[in-house]
């Protein structure tokens, strides 16, 4: 069954643009002044669909395409819905699309000048197309109240996952084509084109297989397992350490208590005024599965500490409000750590008593998520523009940095953002995902990078949600758009790749401690349960 779109107005978001390049070569700084909606840039964008990629002329019109961008169809009817897409006037090219997760094939860009190749992981570049002797015009008269501004491109760029082809957003000039035959199209998208000659042919490596950037269809597999919360939202939902229970939280507020598989409800645990002031952004087990620690939202900013058996508050703290929280175990201890600002405070459990207070001075960078590496004294710290940290938690000190993006601009910081973490015992790293699709993987002992990937994600679409399995070998994202795709986290290699929506957005995701289900939670209030080893037998 395709995936359901409804033909909405797109709400674009109008983010600053530092500059803008007219036909004739002059440039205008807007500075900090919102782009104007009259605004044609043409082809700005790409987003991918189940069935059709969507190329975005934002306030103008959407395009589709179901032949690898070689043709274009304007939207039948108004404009489709991309609201949650980061196809947005203020996007940030970045310089280097792989085509393959682990790099080894590479497209590098320098907007107006040049496209490269590289086909040994970035180590040697070659030219394929020369940019710098395009001519940058209006491709057409513009409506009377709608004001033309061309740029030079590439504005966007992504790898149709049906046909391999690279596609890259040209703004007036439409959309330029590479075909895995080493052809290259420019392609006309409605009154959007180029005056290049076409196609033009530049040669292939050999290593180059079409079938290694062409991804598997998606499926649509029926869940094992739904459960109504009866709530309006997902906001929060862990798994006992055993598996049997699940904990999931919503507007509703306080915590609901499921007994798994079964689904059933055991206890709802509710606070203060039963209402949307009890809502949490975060909930966790610790690792005896003795206490469930609670963190409520910037209304609630309370801190719990819960006894699972009797429901009797251990412990409170005020001044809290962040989904950035763990527990672990070291020397028969049980801990918690919990992100106060830029900062992460330890506590004793069950007591909750505070142990200590991790400050690496990094003020400008707020933590977004946070992981005890099992076994060990060590605690991992995610940040917002991507840097990750790893500290001695008993007792609190020693510090490496494994990895800070500090040079990344504010444009990008959103897309660098941790979202996730996990460990692989087998090879003994430190795994990230990072919000714009990359997986980080470093060796604990030493800090240094042992693997990178960017996973193949559908264009255009931010990742929503992330989890990895306990034994770090798979890594599920799930997309705003109802997308759940299930890696391996050594290789990048897809597992499956599912529609699953609802109506609903998709807000969690989490693996059973086993491995053997993978639960996703939605804003309608639903979780779907699929069994992990029917989710990849099927594809």
């Amino acid at each position: 069954m395709k995936i359901k779109k409804s033909v909405l107005l797109v709400m674009v978001i109008l983010l600053t643009l530092a500059c803008r390049v007219s036909s004739d070569g002059n440039i205008f700084n807007d500075g900090d002044v919102p782009l104007p909606p009259n605004e044609d840039y043409g082809v700005m964008c790409f987003v991918e669909f189940e069935d059709e990629i969507v190329a975005s002329a934002p306030n103008v019109n959407t395009f589709t395409s179901q032949d690898g961008g070689l043709t274009w169809q304007q939207a039948d009817s108004g404009t489709l819905d991309i609201s949650g897409s980061d196809c947005t006037l203020g996007k940030v090219l970045e310089n280097e699309l792989w085509a393959t997760p682990d790099g080894s094939v590479r497209y590098r860009f320098e907007v107006g000048q040049s496209i490269e190749v590289s086909y040994d992981q970035g180590q040697s570049w070659q030219l394929v197309y020369d940019l710098s002797k395009v001519v940058w015009e209006s491709a057409h008269n513009p409506e009377p109240d709608h004001q033309v501004i061309v740029q030079s491109g590439p504005l966007d760029a992504m790898i149709d996952p049906k046909s391999g082809n690279l596609l890259l957003a040209m703004g007036h000039a439409g959309v330029l084509a590479r075909l895995c035959s080493g052809e290259w199209y420019w392609v006309a998208v409605g009154p959007y084109a180029s005056t290049e000659s076409q196609p033009t042919q530049t040669s292939m490596s050999e290593e180059l297989q079409c079938e290694e950037m062409i991804l598997q269809n998606f499926e649509q597999l029926k869940p094992i397992i739904e459960i109504d919360t009866e709530n309006n939202y997902v906001d929060v939902m862990a798994f006992s350490p055993d598996g049997t229970q699940l904990a999931i939280s919503g507007f509703e507020g306080g915590i609901k208590l499921f007994n798994f598989p079964e689904g059933e409800l055991q206890d709802w645990l509710g606070w203060g005024t039963g209402d949307r002031y009890d809502r949490l952004y975060g909930a966790v087990f610790s690792r005896d599965g003795k206490t469930l620690c609670t963190c409520g939202t910037n209304v609630d900013q309370t801190l719990r500490f819960w006894d699972i058996e009797s429901w009797e508050l251990i412990n409170h703290y005020e001044g809290y409000q962040t989904s950035a929280l763990d527990t672990g175990n070291y020397a028969d201890e049980q801990f918690f750590a919990v992100r106060l600002g830029s900062q992460a405070k330890i506590f004793h459990l069950p007591e909750g008593e505070e142990v200590g207070l991790i400050d690496s001075h990094l003020n400008y960078s707020i933590i977004s998520d946070l992981f005890f590496i099992p076994e060990t004294n060590l605690l991992a710290i995610g940040r917002t523009e991507g840097g990750v940290e790893l500290w001695n938690f008993d007792p609190v000190g020693t510090f490496f940095l494994l990895q800070n993006d500090d040079d990344i601009n504010e444009q990008k910081s959103l897309y660098r953002n941790v979202i996730s973490m996990g460990y692989d015992s087998s090879e003994g790293v430190l795994l990230a995902l990072l919000r714009d699709g990359r997986l980080n993987a470093w060796h604990i002992s030493t800090g240094e990078l042992a693997w990178e990937l960017v996973l193949p994600v559908p264009h255009g679409w931010l990742i929503n949600a992330g989890s990895f399995s306990e034994d770090g070998r798979s890594a599920a994202v799930g997309m705003h758009n109802g997308t759940l795709i299930v890696f391996d986290s050594q290789s990048g290699k897809t597992l499956t790749r599912q529609w699953i929506t609802d109506g609903g957005t998709l807000q969690q995701l989490a693996f059973s401690p086993d491995g053997q289900w993978l639960a996703a939670g939605f804003t309608t209030g639903k979780v779907k349960v699929w069994q992990v080893d029917v989710l990849i037998n099927k594809n």
